[in-house]
């Protein structure tokens, strides 16, 4: 269960100096740093990419690679495959850690069994899951190429986001003091956010099952 700290006036000063931490890092270093570099990231490819240029498969991740190698700078092919390596790698491995640490947690802590059953040995619980996890991944790896697995991932982020937008909104509103709930344009910011991902998860499940139709 989560805990509120007491509403006075020395609380609430540290709050809102936690606030501009909070703000420093998610929005001007993380959300900006990945808005830039996904923009340069995105108008490169597109510098490089032929327009038309079927990209699919294994290779799309190498593709750049290969035509610094074929076409451009020679002596950077390897630098910007092991960039591409080094970013999707490690996002693989964060994304699938915390998976399984969330997984891991809501088990912990609402199971009252696992417990009692485990003792303390909660990481039986972490390793059975990233087992689970990496068995589910060698299964579903087969199923499509690299680009359409991706594509699905992202989508189902999407929904996630969509959820996770309305979930905040309400607990925020709802379980919080008055003078520690979100003002109104957070609100209305998390409202759109909904709005935008569920847009984009119901136009993608379109065009896919139009696609599957057809």
């Amino acid at each position: 269960m989560g805990k509120v700290f007491p509403v006075n006036s020395d609380d609430l000063r540290r709050w809102n100096i936690w606030w501009k931490y909070v703000v420093a890092d998610q929005v001007w270093l993380w959300a900006v740093g990945c808005f830039m570099g996904m923009f340069l990231n995105v108008n490169l490819a597109t510098a490089i990419a032929p327009p038309g240029e079927n990209i699919s498969g294994i290779a799309a991740g190498a593709y750049q690679a290969q035509f610094m190698a074929d076409r451009l700078w020679t002596g950077f092919w390897f630098l910007a495959l092991l960039n591409g390596f080094c970013i999707l790698m490690s996002t693989h491995l964060d994304n699938t850690d915390i998976l399984v640490r969330s997984i891991t947690d809501i088990i912990w802590t609402s199971s009252l069994k696992a417990r009692k059953w485990l003792g303390e040995n909660v990481a039986a619980i972490y390793y059975a899951v990233l087992f689970a996890f990496t068995v589910w991944g060698l299964i579903a790896v087969r199923w499509g190429h690299a680009m359409d697995l991706f594509k699905i991932i992202g989508n189902i982020a999407g929904f996630v986001l969509a959820l996770a937008s309305v979930q905040i909104l309400l607990v925020n509103t709802r379980l919080l003091p008055k003078k520690l709930q979100p003002s109104r344009w957070r609100r209305v910011a998390l409202l759109m956010c909904c709005v935008f991902y569920s847009v984009i998860f119901c136009a993608v499940v379109y065009d896919l099952m139009t696609k599957w139709w057809d």
